[in-house]
């Protein structure tokens, strides 16, 4: 994105990335970016295949959203 629309839209994109993940996580857990375009979890008290269900719903929510720079 970055090199085809410029770093305004990069950010654009970051942003729209973490505002879907915060809308797929419990109230007590915590969304951050870790660097670049790689963002990490925190799911407190959740068991592995509680965390899975919602990283996936993390993967589908992004992979559906449409992006318009």
């Amino acid at each position: 994105v970055n090199d085809t629309y410029g770093h305004p839209a990069g950010d654009e994109v970051i942003r729209n990335v973490a505002h879907i993940a915060l809308s797929c996580v419990r109230g007590g857990d915590m969304v951050g970016r870790l660097g670049g375009e790689e963002f990490g979890l925190v799911l407190l008290g959740a068991s592995v295949a509680q965390a899975y269900e919602v990283c996936e719903r993390v993967r589908r929510s992004i992979q559906s959203a449409p992006v318009r720079l």
